[in-house]
């Protein structure tokens, strides 16, 4: 019985040891491009990079040499210059809502595009605070909301970001995006996650976006 055991074992050790080819069928490098026009702030920030093989693990592959322009209703293009590690910044941009706006990069001969719609920026209403006692969720302290009243034309597009404690939560995980489907013509609102003491500051900036870019959330 021992005996048979061990050859048993024996067997599932040589076994470990097979080796096994996988062909993860790699690709040309391909552009990625984010931008925002944060409209209030007259700022345009743009980043371009290009994808990486998976073997590269997490190497950034930023783009330092593209041309990247803007422009108002098809008019002249306005250069976006680059400043470090993909990025490129462009700031005194003057807003016109209700314009289309074009973005353009161009690298290694091969020209980008994208039009969007600047919306007409949307006002916050007065926020509000409410106690909430400590739960299984969250500790004790104050919970802030803010609200602002949706127009009555559908397919509005919303992202909210906070700064409180130091911190600005504009990253992808840690944003707060909605919609009017449901909501059109209402007043829509929402909260933070965190709780809070009296003294603490929290700053809530409501973004109008378009829906490719609520899409793309």
């Amino acid at each position: 019985s021992n005996t048979i055991m061990l050859i048993a074992a024996c067997i599932l050790l040589v076994a470990c040891q097979k080796e096994i080819k996988i062909d993860l069928n790699e690709t040309q490098p391909k552009a990625v491009i984010t931008a925002n026009y944060i409209a209030n702030d007259s700022v345009v920030l743009v980043q371009v990079s290009m994808t990486s093989s998976y073997f590269d693990g997490y190497a950034d592959n930023f783009v330092n040499n593209a041309t990247v322009t803007i422009s108002e209703n098809g008019g002249p293009e306005t250069i976006i210059p680059f400043t470090e590690n993909g990025n490129y910044k462009l700031f005194n941009y003057a807003p016109t809502f209700g314009a289309n706006y074009t973005l353009k990069v161009i690298h290694d001969g091969l020209d980008y595009q994208a039009t969007q719609f600047l919306n007409a920026p949307i006002s916050l209403l007065p926020s509000t605070s409410e106690y909430v006692e400590a739960s299984i969720f969250s500790p004790e302290g104050y919970v802030v909301k803010y609200s602002f009243q949706d127009p009555s034309t559908m397919g509005n597009a919303y992202k909210i970001v906070y700064t409180y404690g130091g911190k600005r939560y504009d990253k992808f995980s840690e944003l707060n995006i909605s919609k009017d489907d449901f909501t059109n013509g209402n007043i829509m609102q929402g909260q933070p996650l965190d709780v809070f003491e009296i003294g603490d500051t929290v700053i809530t900036e409501l973004q109008t976006i378009n829906m490719s870019m609520y899409n793309y959330y």
